[in-house]
């Protein structure tokens, strides 16, 4: 045998419903019922006008909770002039009020009565015409919320015949999970609005820069050095050149959503940073200023196109860590190509406007079916310079438009600075832009990254597949130096001669005849000391025009056709002489007056 709760042996247990719909073992059990309201109870008296409100069914309130009608602009207090009150106080004023029993409730309003034309009061009440205000109080939890009534008869406002509310919305929406960040102890009826931490995790890659953003809100909880505390960081900035270098503590970082960050770690190894908040907001907006490069987040966490997510904004270049780029203009889009916008990337955008842009991801993303990997984007990746090209993180794109001469798909170009390489592109279309990332150089806070220097000559050649050559190219930039500008487009001419002679070679200068300048052009195998000087036709120096260094290459020089003093020469036959390591080679040539 067992007893029940109510302690009777083998009984069926609490049976007995109580007004409230509790159960119960016995009615004594009940508790008292409420009648009357102990929240609204602020009424104020009764002036002999009234209006009826009829509330049929309640969603949202418990047996026992309170509802209650207000006039936000009602009479306060009764106003009456042999009192000595000659100007009434308006405001939110309590008309009726009552107890949800779970049946049709019946409210009262006590209406305002105005008697001031007459020289009489004005009677405290709901004023005729002013809009039917509805309060609830949840007894459990003693919160007052508003609701939402829907009216079938009357147009909610007070001094109707009658006004009928069939189903008046008492619940608070809101989150109703302990366990997100947003929860409304309040809320009784969910509406979708929980939002939670994210995990976000980013790989850092050893030996480079990584452009890097957030797409959490961390800024709320962390300042920038906690961010970063998972790695071991060397070096971080942002494009407003503030750093956070902790080896020398400097931390000269103020945290902002918007913005991307570089950062060098330190060792031989990758490593993952990963930071846990709620996921930012996709409608905030980032500004983009023009006239700078601007390192920016990328908030979303699907893959976007950016040709769809920049559309609209005037853009000359978007680029990332990867060197891979978004030049419109060009009609370049290697950041598609290579499967669209990521999580955790930072991008560097520079403007083609010089007006500020306001960039809106917003929610709406797109299918990433249309965001795979381009095959031809694979193939363009180098092989003959792959052990060569080191990634540094700071790239420049050099873009070329066209190439003439003999080139074929399969070749390569490839990108030099001061004789090492910093790039190289494999051709897989003839009729399309062809794209190097060369790759910059960073020397400071112990950091040594090699690469180009900004300033260093673009030397551009082409590897030919077939015979594993490279050959020399001419060029035709807009820009010619590395790191001037945000890139360099043009057109390059392949031409039928090595890119780095086989053995010393003097030619004929242009013009000759001449007057009153003239090129001379040679070639040297390798680096090494060079002359270059002018004799008159009895073998006296008139003057020398090279004398030091070169590199290994094709090289021109001008004579101005004056001596070492600066003096001009007298018309007639002369003699230069290119002389370097055991060789002399020399030419004639005619100076004209």
């Amino acid at each position: 045998a067992q007893l029940d709760d109510c302690g009777e042996c083998n009984g069926p247990g609490a049976d007995y419903e109580c007004w409230d719909g509790s159960v119960v073992c016995d009615s004594s059990d009940c508790p008292d019922e409420v009648s009357q309201p102990v929240y609204f109870t602020n009424l104020p008296n009764a002036t002999g006008e009234s209006s009826l409100i009829i509330i049929q069914d309640i969603l949202g309130l418990e047996v026992g909770d309170e509802i209650g009608l207000f006039d936000s602009n009602g009479v306060l207090d009764s106003c009456i002039p042999e009192e000595g009150c000659t100007n009434p106080e308006y405001g939110e004023t309590l008309v009726a009020s009552g107890v949800w029993t779970g049946e049709q409730l019946e409210l009262v309003a006590v209406m305002s009565i105005d008697l001031s034309d007459f020289n009489g009061p004005v009677l405290n009440g709901a004023v005729d015409g002013n809009d039917i205000v509805i309060k609830v109080w949840d007894a459990s939890l003693d919160y007052e919320h508003s609701s939402e009534p829907n009216y079938t008869q009357g147009n909610g406002t007070y001094g109707q015949i009658l006004t009928v509310v069939d189903v008046l919305d008492a619940y608070v929406y809101g989150c109703t999970d302990p366990e997100a960040l947003n929860f409304n102890e309040y809320a009784n009826m969910d509406d979708g609005s929980c939002d939670y931490t994210i995990e976000q995790n980013i790989d850092l890659l050893s030996y480079q820069l990584n452009n890097i953003s957030f797409n959490v809100n961390l800024w709320n909880s962390y300042d920038f050095e906690d961010a970063l505390s998972s790695v071991d960081v060397l070096l971080a900035y942002n494009d407003m050149d503030e750093y956070y270098v902790p080896e020398f503590g400097i931390n000269q970082v103020s945290p902002e959503i918007s913005q991307g960050y570089y950062v060098f770690i330190s060792g031989a190894d990758g490593a993952t940073l990963t930071v846990e908040e709620e996921a930012v907001d996709l409608n905030t907006p980032l500004s983009l200023q023009p006239y700078m490069m601007n390192n920016i987040s990328y908030f979303p966490f699907e893959n976007r196109s950016s040709e769809d997510v920049f559309s609209g904004i005037p853009i000359l270049l978007v680029s990332n860590d990867q060197g891979q780029y978004y030049v419109p203009s060009l009609g370049v889009n290697s950041i598609d190509a290579a499967g669209g916008m990521t999580a955790g990337e930072g991008y560097s955008v520079f403007l083609s406007g010089g007006d500020e842009q306001i960039l809106v991801y917003g929610e709406e993303s797109l299918n990433r079916s249309s965001l795979e990997i381009d095959d031809l984007y694979l193939e363009s990746q180098t092989r003959a310079y792959s052990d060569l090209v080191v990634p540094t993180g700071i790239s420049y794109p050099v873009i070329i438009t066209d190439i003439g001469g003999d080139v074929s798909v399969g070749d390569e170009l490839v990108a030099y600075a001061d004789g090492q390489v910093v790039g190289a592109t494999r051709i897989v279309d003839l009729s399309s832009p062809v794209v190097i990332s060369a790759w910059g150089g960073y020397h400071e806070f112990g950091i040594d990254l090699e690469g180009y220097d900004v300033g260093d000559a673009i030397d551009l050649r082409l590897f030919s597949n077939q015979t594993g050559e490279e050959m020399k190219v001419e060029m035709s930039l807009d820009n010619t130096e590395y790191g001037i500008g945000v890139l360099t487009s043009g057109t390059i001419e392949v031409m039928d001669m090595l890119a780095v002679p086989e053995e010393y070679n003097l030619t004929q200068n242009y013009p000759n005849p001449f007057n009153p300048s003239t090129t001379i052009s040679f070639s040297i195998p390798s680096e090494g000391f060079v002359q270059v000087n002018i004799y008159d036709i009895t073998g006296r120096l008139i003057t020398g025009l090279v004398n030091g260094n070169l590199s290994a290459g094709y090289h021109d020089v001008i004579w101005d056709g004056t001596d070492m003093f600066g003096s001009n020469v007298s018309a007639g036959l002369y003699i230069y002489s290119l002389q370097a390591e055991g060789v002399s080679l020399t030419r004639k040539m005619v100076l004209m007056k």
